[in-house]
């Protein structure tokens, strides 16, 4: 289950949830320990791809949210296919999504966690525009 907790995992069933009713399609979850985390199936057809994470913040907090490079880099080989690549973000004041094919992303520096967790604690990221995510809830 890697760093997840039960709620970290209850609050990524959450936003499925309220994501297939927004979306009308079907998400479905990779397996722990892949570069990301749904694939989404509308009309029958791999429709999209999604990394989610949870935020104990609001949307407004900072002007940019961090993606490692390595999930952005599979989220974009996946939407060579045409699935659309999605960032989903629960913040304290709702649930946001954004369309990385649609976002300009910069600033790729080198990330280290305050706190070792894992061999790859220190990594490249990106930062992507909060301001740019759509809210779809008013949580």
């Amino acid at each position: 289950m890697g760093f997840h907790t039960d709620q970290s995992r209850q609050n990524e069933i959450d936003a499925a949830v309220k994501l297939e009713k927004f979306w009308k399609a079907k998400i479905h979850s990779y397996g722990d320990y892949n570069a990301v985390d749904w694939w989404i199936e509308k009309g029958g057809r791999v429709w999209a791809v999604g990394e989610f994470k949870n935020r104990s913040i609001r949307s407004d907090k900072f002007p940019t949210l961090f993606i490692s490079l390595r999930k952005w880099t599979m989220l974009q080989l996946a939407s060579l296919t045409g699935a659309i690549p999605f960032f989903v973000v629960n913040f304290k004041d709702g649930l946001f999504v954004l369309n990385l094919q649609e976002a300009p992303v910069s600033n790729l520096f080198v990330h280290k966690r305050r706190k070792n967790r894992a061999r790859n604690d220190t990594e490249p990221m990106l930062a992507v525009p909060v301001n740019m995510m759509q809210r779809i809830d008013n949580e």
